[in-house]
């Protein structure tokens, strides 16, 4: 049997970086310094996005046809925030959040009245508070921007930031609506689902 005899000098450089003796990437000194590097900038995106998740939360009221939490889950998976009724929300969970939604079906020209309370509740605390946006779904999401007002005037009053708004049309059987199958029956839809995580990417930037 013949040995094969090697040069270590020979020896590859790590997958897909090139050929025999190909000289690092610049600014490095060696091929395991530059992975070195690497490795440390990926485990701090991990960790980046660890903390956007634990500093984002969606709080709202959703009921009949879960119109809202439907849109809420939809945000969710691109804040990586958890949901809770406003119940299930003590102010403390505020401490640490950085990104807040408040969300809410709309009945009779208002968000739910649970959740319009917790709002009006807030403690007025000083310090850092989170930034706000608002969302909604509703049989005329024309009008959302009026049915909102009364929560973000509560919000600035306690000195929160809101950033901006969202709706999007909801299955409606309110009233003599019923009777007529409801409005908006096939909604919110893949495309009002699509535009609502295009919204939550806005908020995050």
């Amino acid at each position: 049997m013949i040995a094969l005899q090697t040069n270590p000098d020979d020896q590859l450089p790590p997958d897909g970086y090139g050929q025999a003796h190909t000289d690092p990437p610049e600014g490095y000194d060696s091929w395991p310094e530059y992975m070195q590097d690497i490795s440390a900038q990926a485990h701090a995106a991990m960790t980046t996005a660890a903390n956007a998740a634990a500093t984002s939360l969606l709080v709202f009221k959703s009921v009949h046809h879960q119109n809202t939490a439907r849109v809420a889950e939809a945000m969710a998976e691109v804040l990586r925030a958890d949901c809770l009724a406003p119940a299930d929300c003590p102010y403390e969970r505020l401490a640490e959040c950085k990104l807040l939604g408040i969300g809410s079906g709309i009945y009779y020209g208002r968000v739910h009245a649970e959740l319009w309370r917790w709002v009006r509740d807030l403690p007025g605390r000083s310090g850092p508070k989170p930034a706000v946006f608002i969302f909604s779904t509703s049989g005329l999401p024309i009008f959302a921007r009026l049915w909102h007002r009364p929560l973000k005037m509560a919000l600035t009053r306690k000195g929160f930031s809101v950033l901006d708004e969202f709706a999007c049309r909801g299955f409606d059987t309110w009233g003599p609506l019923w009777l007529a199958g409801g409005l908006n029956r096939c909604h919110p839809n893949e495309q009002d689902l699509k535009q609502a995580r295009e919204f939550a990417r806005r908020m995050v930037k």
